[in-house]
């Protein structure tokens, strides 16, 4: 049976806006405590050589997922495991050295390079230079134009 590269389980992300203190109830203040919860018991995996498209109104929690994954935001409970390490709690470089990054959704980072140079300065944090002109070689066969230097 195969091991899912990436596994979250019963992540979740929650935001306390404060309310239901003593002293509330005293001045007439919100009675109830307040928590916004951004992210909910989130459960999936994502095994080497699929991709996941996360689809959901503005606000649904898409974003904060990657955040959380990339650790540039911290989880309120739950797991995330990389390739059956727990990362849940390490810190944003180290989970970038592993190869787990972010990429944002913008049509050209750099528009005076070329997408090869985009794409070589998105491993700005790889040092197996083998590695990185392999990897570009696979993009090229994904139908990745423009890597022509």
């Amino acid at each position: 049976m195969r091991s899912p590269l990436i596994s979250i389980r019963d992540l979740k992300v929650h935001f306390d806006l404060g309310g239901g203190t003593v002293w509330d109830k005293v001045a007439g203040g919100n009675r109830a405590r307040r928590v916004v919860k951004a992210i909910d018991g989130v459960s999936l995996d994502i095994f080497e050589g699929e991709t996941l498209g996360l689809v959901g109104e503005s606000g649904s929690g898409k974003s904060t997922i990657a955040r959380l994954i990339t650790r540039i935001q911290k989880p309120t409970s739950g797991s995330i495991l990389f390739n059956g390490d727990d990362i849940t709690h390490e810190r944003p470089e180290r989970i970038a050295r592993r190869g787990v990054v972010r990429s944002f959704q913008i049509s050209s980072v750099f528009p005076n390079l070329t997408v090869k140079e985009n794409l070589q300065l998105g491993a700005y944090t790889r040092s197996d230079k083998a590695g990185i002109a392999q990897d570009l070689e696979l993009a090229v066969g994904q139908g990745v134009h423009g890597l022509s230097s």
